[in-house]
């Protein structure tokens, strides 16, 4: 039995097991394609460690086709005897009832109309292996009665047979109500609006959510869009069971010094792209087409030891570049397929590198990379990876693997794997051994991987503002979901210790015009730092100099380089 002395204020995610349970079709009944992504994004904010914060591990999820009763039951079970304090278990799809017995029913994909006591989940057995569970129970249902005719559920009576001792029942509709799953939309409605609230928070019920608190938020948000109204049905108290974080509760904003201004260098040509050694000791960045700068960074010191003139002649356009781990070496690639390795203090050119042959070898070079150990050099050009031994420019004899991989970036891990990513998918490979080691999937498009194993992954967009997620791939889990208003452009850069990570966003706001009156478009740039840790925006700096590039070095170094002929670099605080 619940009670208030059994329901503290206080979440503790690692004791919560939960069970999702909806199915997209059905072999009798109309299909319900939304809740597809129900159950994926509802998985999503589970893991979310501003919201639940529950280990993935602690999360199945039911949406087979092939799905029976026993499948169902046998899963609750398990969840159940396994929860620490709080069991969780949710269904979304068609609910039904016996004719013969009037019983509720949840449809699986082979319930046959008529036959529901046979092909169909009683939910009055699943009753019974709930109240096995925790002494916390929440059960949401996101269905009706009957089927559904083109984008209704149909209604039926739901009533006392949802009651479970202990537990707190939270229902789409009402006893005589159609649960809506609108045509065409992302979600059902019932649970669209349950993530919505959940995902932004409620404003002036404290650091957690109640089921009480969820309910009463559905009932006043769904009734203001004319929808269903939800109930809530439990006893002693139920409502109090806490179910997560309030994300209406800011955390205190850390207190972040202003970050020391190293140099401010102006040029006449575009200061992109750029790079750190890993040791902090060396920039470069490219300063015009061919051409590129190299310094030194001692403390809060920093001198250029290598002009672009010394280069000029031997450059066409940069499009990426690296420095060794000690600073002593420089790479270069640019739009002629090949790739250059020079002493960055003198500027001699020490090899060349072809990155692909034959009908293929004039292909752009995207992206290079040194290893951590300084040995290798990774290369992404067309949809091949290459890795070539520095000290001889020669190829990875074992690595003939990786082409047609369509691969939008490429990096090195602090662990000395390389990581190549591209959509949804990050592959990690053995360097030496030229061995695929895994493939992760990610719960959106990977944006950038940093050498802490920190991805910036893409969020939720829409007219309202949108999200970007940082993603732990060593523990496959979210870090932190960072919320805004207004789009802060593409991500640029993530700092090596996993502390920050910067978005540049450019617009075009402003007109002047020449000494013959025709327009002159200038282009803003706005830099934007966030502290991963804490989700906030910690440090911005505009320019209308044009399009603008970040990049982060060791020991929170930081440049902003604009295409109109600006380069600044900072030292954040660690």
């Amino acid at each position: 039995m619940t009670s208030r002395a059994s329901s503290p204020r206080h979440w503790e995610p690692t004791g919560v097991r939960v069970v999702l349970i909806g199915f997209s079709e059905y072999s009798h009944y109309h299909p319900l394609p939304a809740i597809k992504r129900n159950l994926e994004d509802l998985a999503e904010l589970l893991v979310d460690p501003m919201s639940f914060g529950i280990p993935r591990e602690n999360i199945e999820i039911l949406d087979d086709r092939e799905a029976t009763a026993a499948d169902v039951i046998l899963a609750v079970e398990a969840a159940a005897l396994s929860a620490g304090e709080t069991l969780i278990v949710y269904y979304a799809g068609h609910g039904v009832i016996d004719d013969a017995s009037s019983g509720f029913h949840l449809a699986l994909p082979g319930t046959r109309p008529g036959l529901e006591d046979v092909s169909a989940l009683r939910y009055d057995s699943l009753r019974i292996r709930i109240r096995e569970g925790p002494i916390r129970r929440v059960v949401i249902l996101d269905c009706c009665m009957s089927g559904m005719a083109v984008a209704d559920f149909q209604g039926g009576r739901i009533g006392d047979a949802t009651r479970i001792e202990g537990t707190g029942v939270l229902t789409a509709c009402h006893e005589n109500e159609n649960a809506k799953a609108p045509l065409g939309a992302t979600h059902t409605a019932f649970t669209g609006e349950m993530l919505r609230i959940l995902r932004t928070g409620i404003v002036g019920v404290g650091e957690y959510v109640s089921l009480s608190d969820l309910y009463t938020a559905l009932r006043r948000n769904l009734a203001e869009s004319g929808l269903p109204s939800p109930q809530l049905g439990g006893r002693n108290q139920a409502g109090d069971i806490i179910i997560g974080r309030n994300r209406a509760i800011k955390k205190p904003r850390p207190e972040v010094k202003a970050p020391r201004v190293l140099s401010i260098a102006a040029y006449r040509a575009p200061v992109t792209p750029m790079t750190f050694s890993q040791d902090g000791s060396t920039f470069a960045g490219a300063v015009h087409a061919g051409f590129v700068d190299t310094y030194r960074i001692g403390g809060d010191r920093i001198s250029r030891v290598l002009h672009h003139a010394s280069l000029s002649r031997r450059l066409r356009r940069v499009s990426s570049l690296a420095l060794s781990p000690d600073g002593e070496l420089l790479a270069t690639a640019g739009n002629d397929g090949l790739i250059r390795i020079w002493e960055s203090k003198s500027g001699h050119n020490m090899r060349v590198i072809q990155h692909s042959k034959g009908a293929e070898r004039r292909e752009s070079v995207a992206e290079i990379d040194f290893s951590t150990d300084g040995k290798w050099l990774a290369s992404l050009g067309g949809d091949k990876v290459r890795i070539w031994k520095v000290e001889t420019g020669e190829p990875n004899p074992q690595w003939g693997v990786a082409d047609h991989i369509s691969a939008e970036g490429i990096s090195f891990i602090s662990n000395g794997e390389l990581v190549a990513y591209y959509g949804d998918t990050v592959e990690y490979w053995e360097v030496e051994s030229g061995r695929r080691e895994r493939r992760l999937s990610t719960p959106g498009k990977v944006l950038a991987v940093g050498r802490s194993g920190i991805a910036a992954l893409s969020g939720i967009q829409d007219s309202g503002g949108g999200s970007l997620k940082l993603w732990d791939l060593s523990g496959h889990e979210m870090v932190q979901r960072i919320e805004y208003s207004l789009d802060p452009g593409r991500v640029a850069a993530l700092s090596p210790e996993g502390r920050y990570v910067a978005t540049v966003r450019t617009t075009s706001t402003d007109i002047t015009y020449d000494v013959e009156g025709l327009p002159i478009y200038n282009e803003w740039s706005d830099l934007y730092v966030w502290d991963i840790q804490s989700g906030e925006k910690v440090f911005s700096k505009s320019s209308r100099l044009g399009d603008g590039d970040a990049e982060f070095g060791p020991g929170g170094l930081l440049s902003f380089g604009v295409d109109k002929g600006m380069a600044s670099i900072w030292r954040l605080p660690l």
